[in-house]
């Protein structure tokens, strides 16, 4: 029996209210349980110390991951910031359990991309029970509840509502493994912007709750949480520059750019980009 069986009994009729990914029209590429078999046996990312980070592992498609599909192509650029992040918001999971964070900043900044990191920092801790160096946590259940999907990552298993018990598509937070006395509170990551709570949200009292989401859109559930606010900064130029690099959409968003200087026909750019390029001049590569 592993530590989350041991640690996070289910009860049968809360269970039956979820299905393993797999074992269902929807869901039958098993892509969350990949990235789960991925991270479970990685080093704790936030020990490695690595500027970019291939989050999505090969043979995973990224259309499972709609937070990162249009920004990268599986890496992720592991800012400063996201290491000071996740340690301020793992220091409330310590000491303020009861608490609750909501990582916000301007839209662009990336903070799903914060989320999708932490995502995998709490999956690579290991199910022992043994204490993890870089963050001093122990595994806990995590549920990723996002706008797309929901996913809740139980011993060693990915599991997602079941349709039949749930037709609205809505998941209820109450029909959750319950942690025993004494141990670590489950994390619920939501990565939305809907000002409508989860079902259940507010009065569930064993989850730790982390969102991520604009300033204009939070949830309701942050005032009965006594939510804290964590304010992503914005990106330096050197930052930007090394972002840049891992943009999926750079390689035809360069070319659009060339085609367009040199002239050809129907090339078409942005125009705030053209009025760039004219007062700026040509890059000298292409003058």
């Amino acid at each position: 029996m592993s530590s989350h069986t041991q640690n996070y009994p289910w009860r049968a009729e809360y269970q039956s209210m979820w299905m393993l990914e797999g074992r269902d029209e929807y869901y039958n590429e098993g892509f969350w349980q990949k990235f789960y078999d991925h991270w479970k046996v990685q080093d704790n990312p936030l020990s490695s110390k690595q500027d970019q980070l291939q989050i999505v592992p090969e043979g995973i498609s990224l259309n499972t991951f709609p937070q990162l599909t249009d920004i990268c192509a599986g890496a992720i650029l592991v800012l400063p910031e996201y290491c000071e992040m996740v340690q301020r918001i793992v220091k409330v999971y310590n000491n303020e359990p009861k608490c609750a964070v909501v990582v916000t900043g301007q839209p662009g900044i990336r903070k799903s991309v914060l989320l999708s990191y932490l995502l995998a920092i709490l999956l690579s801790i290991p199910m022992d029970g043994s204490q993890d160096s870089a963050t001093s946590l122990r595994s806990a259940l995590v549920l990723l509840y996002t706008t797309t999907c929901k996913f809740l990552f139980y011993d060693s298993k990915a599991w997602f509502p079941n349709s039949a018990t749930d037709p609205s598509g809505q998941l209820n937070l109450s029909a959750l493994p319950e942690p025993s006395s004494g141990v670590p509170r489950l994390w619920v990551l939501i990565d939305m912007d809907d000002k409508e709570e989860p079902r259940g949200l507010a009065k569930q009292s064993t989850v730790f709750l982390v969102q991520a989401a604009l300033p204009c859109h939070f949830a309701t559930w942050t005032k009965t949480r006594h939510a804290l606010f964590f304010g992503l900064p914005l990106w330096q130029d050197q930052s930007i520059y090394h972002g840049w690099e891992l943009l999926s959409t750079r390689p035809d968003f360069e070319m659009k750019i060339e085609s367009w200087i040199r002239g050809d026909e129907d090339a078409t750019i942005f125009p705030e980009h053209q009025k760039l390029f004219e007062a700026k001049g040509k890059p000298n590569h292409l003058a």
